[in-house]
């Protein structure tokens, strides 16, 4: 018989009760619990029936709140007190529930006291992907198929560190241009046997074709030459063909000055050879950028691509020729798409003091819906993901405002609010440059360390 069966008679016998507040000590409700199931549930106490459940709710003083000495009860003993007593434990009646803890995937509760029942989880340690006396910000983020690839800027090179789905990171960095020249914008889209990479070096647009750990297949082609600039390149694979989008000034060179430029939408289509497939084409109607280059995006959809530029929309045949009008969007600033497989979701900022937005809209740009993600003010750097069944938003808080940090949203199509936000890191870190990407059952989040580098955080994603 072990200790417990032999306390089964009576498992209080000899512990007195508190003069102050009549409560138990723990170690007799513990007892209690315990001899509950050893004994099969009955006769705790030699007068009646008490089953584990019962000794359960005995562990449960009425109230999570302060006791009369001033201290706290944790009533789970999971070592978190009660966040009713300043504590992090959301559920102080069980001890798998508390910050922190491992979420349990599919059984309605929510272990880590996010908001978010049944996920998302914050897999591991972050992984620092580039020093702080290297990085100078990070680019892009996709994920290979066995790794995440992520993009990232010295102060003369585009540099590539890869991340696996245990968050190891796998050797050096890899530069993947030749150093000593200004380049920004990198970005990078995975074409099933090679990382096609597009980014502005001293104003031009350049791309390239890599294998999975950053060695050159081709020659890097240049693709504009523009008296001016060309900035902000976006590479996406269509299953057959790299395109890449990019802003340039070479219509309105004649009215541009390095503080006030017409911009435009370009696009270009590179076969896996390299080789430039057609004559760039200008999606954009001379849309005004205000100065510096704005942002352009070219999303495949399966029968064509959606064009996005400042607050413009654009449907082309997979040619790249235009399939009607233009479409002003009602979303405002740092618009960043997402094709779902059935329609675009749209990450956005309608400037830094009014929150974050997500809106939807079909191929031919009519709204679905808008939903506001955050009303809190100082959010920049949205980025957007589809899990294949929902919208990942990720931005960041920055300055003196609570709560300061990186931030990711889930948003099912048609619910009107996100159904959690989770913190991706808090004030005590660095903000800023993030990315985000789905490897199929990870998201993978790029974002700066002030101080220590670029990292990469893993979110795991119950089915």
């Amino acid at each position: 018989m072990s200790d417990f069966d032999d306390r089964c008679t009576d498992p209080t016998a000899g512990i007195v009760a508190s003069s102050t507040t009549g409560w138990l000590p723990r170690a007799a409700l513990v007892t209690m619990l315990l001899c509950a199931t050893a004994c099969g549930g009955t006769d705790l106490v030699g007068d009646a029936s008490i089953d584990a459940d019962a000794a359960t709710d005995a562990l449960d003083t009425g109230t999570d709140e302060p006791g009369p000495d001033g201290t706290c009860e944790d009533l789970d003993m999971d070592g978190h007190a009660s966040r009713e007593c300043g504590g992090d434990d959301c559920d102080d009646t069980r001890a798998d529930v508390f910050s922190g803890a491992p979420e349990v995937c599919g059984d309605g509760v929510d272990q880590d006291c996010d908001g978010i029942v049944d996920g998302p989880m914050i897999m591991g340690p972050d992984t620092v992907v580039a020093g702080a006396e290297e990085a100078y910000g990070g680019e892009d983020v996709v994920w290979t198929g066995s790794d995440f690839a992520v993009l990232w800027t010295s102060d003369d090179s585009l540099n590539l560190s890869r991340v696996d789905g245990a968050g190891n990171l796998l050797g050096s960095f890899v530069p993947l241009d030749d150093p000593g020249a200004s380049v920004l914008g990198g970005s990078a889209a995975w074409t099933g046997s090679a990382l096609a990479v597009a980014w502005e070096r001293d104003w031009e647009v350049e791309a390239a074709f890599f294998d999975r750990a950053g060695n050159r297949l081709l020659a890097t082609t240049r693709l504009t030459d523009d008296p001016w600039w060309s900035a902000s390149p976006h590479a996406q694979w269509t299953g057959s063909e790299v395109v890449v989008a990019w802003m340039d000034s070479r219509v309105m060179e004649s009215e541009c000055t390095m503080t006030s430029c017409f911009s435009d939408a370009f696009i270009t289509r590179m076969d896996v050879a390299g080789e430039e497939v057609g004559d760039d084409t200008r999606i954009s109607d001379e849309s005004r950028s205000g100065g510096w280059p704005g942002l352009a995006w070219a999303l495949w959809t399966g029968t064509g691509l959606g064009v996005f530029w400042g607050r413009h929309y654009a449907r082309t045949d997979p040619a790249g020729v235009e399939s009607g009008p233009d479409v002003a969007l009602s979303a405002m600033e740092v618009i960043v798409p997402v094709w779902s497989g059935s329609e675009f979701g749209l990450g956005w900022m309608a400037g830094s003091e009014e929150g974050v937005f997500l809106d939807r809209i079909d191929r031919t740009g009519d709204l679905i819906d808008s939903v506001q993600v955050t009303d809190r003010p100082r959010t920049s750097d949205v980025s957007i993901a589809w899990t294949g069944s929902e919208y990942a938003v990720l931005w960041s808080h920055y300055g003196d405002v609570e709560p300061c940090g990186v931030y990711l949203a889930l948003l099912p199509p048609g619910e009107g609010s996100p159904r959690g936000v989770l913190e991706v890191t808090g004030c005590d870190s660095s903000i800023g440059n993030e990315a985000i990407a789905w490897s199929g059952s990870t998201l993978g989040v790029l974002w700066r360390r002030w101080g220590t580098g670029l990292a990469l955080t893993r979110i795991g994603m119950c089915d």
